[in-house]
């Protein structure tokens, strides 16, 4: 027993420190966030009926996701407490898989451990693993299909090898882009040292075996999904063709910026660690003949950018904000969310974090073009890597939707390479523990803010429905109250107007409403006294005139 802690204390205190964190966020509540209330209630077809139906709503696959919901589901019983569990459990195996593959690379625990807590606390990764939405279920897979592959390529383990291609399946079926796992399968064999035709043949034949697959489900999919559905069918992405291009043009010149930021600022904590002995093994001039330019370059591409991109971390709150003030998309800087010091104090962050990442990829590779050693084709797993991270930007650049979620994988993908560091630089670990504790911050106090509104707001709307008897088809309380419907299998409707809807429940109030109930709450990021409210629509005129 005490050989398996020695063995696996990192790991262990890498759960507790996750365990503690989701004590303090409290995220409990039976309620929907964010788009989970589409994907909950294709858990319960599935559950209920037999069947699977992904809806109207999601553009992805989501047959894997829906599956693992269920198997909760099934177990535990339905409540949005159970799903959210349920990538809880998911967000651990990843982390797992992310450590188990850094400490194959670096040879190293700290680093592992310190790349895991990067990721954990991420706050897209970790409000993510606090709702049921697909990303955390989908990096899992990707990260498992990844572990695997280095595991094939590195010790050539043929049970890695048909294992990367059943999980790639999964992967495929919760989300289109999981088709890169496989093609860059496909793309590494070609340098293996040997019998690389033979698993070249054998990989190209299960990633055609998993594209027949996706092409099956999607025809699937057409006789089930209503006109009108979200669903983006796969033909509509064909590198032959002019759109495919211009796409990709447009996607690189367009969000070149967002990929940065989530390569190089969230990434910090595990690069700070080398910063002071690739300095330190570097010529004075040359450090200043890199660095001034590097800031100058990182300053003008990202000034006035934004370290957020879609709908989670806006502002300065973690989770979408998805009241009726904010989604009709009017209201800019919302002063509920936003805080003016946190914004002076994470600009300037965003210059410095940026450039000293990219000056150490610089020194990285000064370094080893100096070191003898073999060509980068001599190893397969690099080659992997490498192929996956540039296929995988290919797909999130060419799609019609964009979300900083989708950044997920590039932030996992960009600590696997950077680990690469630890074999030419030595590492100073304590250097991390600033920005870790910043992230730590944010993340969770962030995050419990979200929950901590999500829960005032569906108190409201309970309180409206079963204390008032109000229809909650009168109640706009913002985009998930009203897209979940109280799990009713209804269609379109509109949460960014207030024709039809007799109480408004969010921050300020709007013409034709006047306050009816209050609900306040201390909120911890930004540290400040806040409060919701209940508004009802002001009786016409002629409605007061005949009440006399």
């Amino acid at each position: 027993m005490r050989s398996l802690l020695i063995k696996y204390n990192y790991l262990l205190f890498l759960v507790i420190l996750f365990f503690i964190a989701e004590l303090l966020v409290r995220p409990f509540g039976n309620f929907p966030l964010n788009d989970d209330w589409s994907y909950a209630k294709s858990v319960l077809i599935l559950v209920n009926d037999a069947r699977l139906d992904i809806g109207y709503w999601p553009a992805m696959t989501l047959a894997t996701h829906i599956v693992w919901g269920a198997l909760f589901v099934k177990v535990f019983g339905f409540s949005f407490l159970v799903l959210r569990i349920s990538t809880l459990v998911s967000a651990i195996i990843c982390l797992f898989a992310l450590y188990s593959l850094i400490l194959k690379i670096s040879r190293d625990k700290i680093i592992a451990f310190i790349s895991s807590l990067t990721l954990l606390f991420n706050p897209i990764f970790f409000n993510m693993s606090n709702t049921f939405m697909t990303d955390v279920n989908f990096l899992t897979l990707f990260l498992l299909c990844a572990y695997l592959a280095y595991d094939f390529f590195v010790e050539d383990k043929l049970s890695s090898f048909f294992l990367v291609f059943v999980l790639s399946t999964l992967l495929v079926l919760l989300r289109q882009y999981g088709i890169v796992v496989p093609a860059a399968m496909v793309i590494s064999c070609l340098f293996l040292k040997k019998k690389k035709l033979f698993y070249f043949g054998v990989a190209l034949v299960f990633t055609l075996l998993i594209f027949a697959i996706f092409m099956w489900y999607e025809r699937y999919l057409r006789t089930i999904l209503p006109v009108g559905s979200s669903y983006k069918f796969s033909g509509n992405f064909n590198p032959g063709t002019r759109v495919f291009w211009d796409s990709l043009y447009y996607g690189i010149t367009t969000r070149y910026k967002i990929v940065g930021i989530h390569a190089l600022f969230y990434t910090f904590p595990l690069v700070a660690v080398w910063l002071m002995d690739s300095v330190r093994t570097q010529a004075k001039m040359a450090v200043i003949f890199i660095s001034v330019p590097v800031f100058c370059l990182v300053y003008y591409l990202f000034k006035d950018y934004p370290l957020q991109v879609g709908n989670v971390f806006e502002d300065a709150g973690v989770g979408a904000d998805t009241f009726y003030e904010t989604q009709k998309g009017t209201f800019i800087e919302h002063k509920h969310n936003y805080s003016a010091s946190f914004f002076s104090i994470v600009t300037p962050l965003k210059y410095v974090l940026i450039s000293l990442s990219l000056i150490l990829i610089i020194f990285f590779l000064k370094k080893i073009r100096n070191i003898k050693r073999g060509p980068v084709t001599k190893h397969p797993e690099i080659i992997f890597l490498t192929t996956l991270f540039i296929a995988y930007l290919v797909m999130i650049l060419i799609t019609e939707s964009f979300f900083d979620r989708y950044q997920l994988p590039v932030i996992a993908l960009s600590l696997i390479l950077f680990a690469y560091f630890q074999k030419v630089f030595k590492p100073a670990y304590w250097l991390s523990l600033v920005p870790l504790l910043g992230l730590f911050y944010i993340s969770v106090f962030g995050t419990r803010d979200y929950f901590t509104v999500n829960n005032k707001k569906w108190e409201a709307y309970h309180y409206l429905c079963e204390e008032k008897k109000v229809d909650g088809g009168k109640i706009n309380g913002g985009f998930e109250i009203i897209w979940w419907d109280d799990g009713k299998d209804s269609r379109w409707h509109n949460s960014v107007e207030l024709r039809g809807y007799e109480y408004l429940i969010q921050f300020k109030s709007e013409d034709d409403f006047e306050l009816f109930k209050e609900y306040p709450f201390q909120k911890y990021f930004p540290f400040k006294k806040d409060t919701l409210r209940i508004f009802k629509r002001k009786p016409h005129p002629t409605e007061i005139h005949h009440a006399y």
